[in-house]
């Protein structure tokens, strides 16, 4: 929770509603009023960052 908390707001919106909400990213897209690409790049923002963000976490896990 700490990780998604660090998030810019738009991209925690977009990444909880893609994820959490199973919301499409067009839908999420018409939601926002925002072009789709602007909705795909803040999800990969956003994923990039948990994903660097987990990574310790992640190899913890694996072994």
């Amino acid at each position: 929770m700490k990780a998604l908390e660090e998030l810019p707001e738009k991209q925690r919106r977009v990444f909880m509603l893609n994820e959490i909400e199973d919301k499409t990213l067009q839908e999420i897209a018409d939601m926002e009023n925002e072009n789709l690409k602007t909705i795909i790049s803040r999800k990969g923002y956003a994923v990039k960052h948990l994903r660097l963000r987990l990574r310790n976490l992640y190899e913890e896990l694996k072994f």
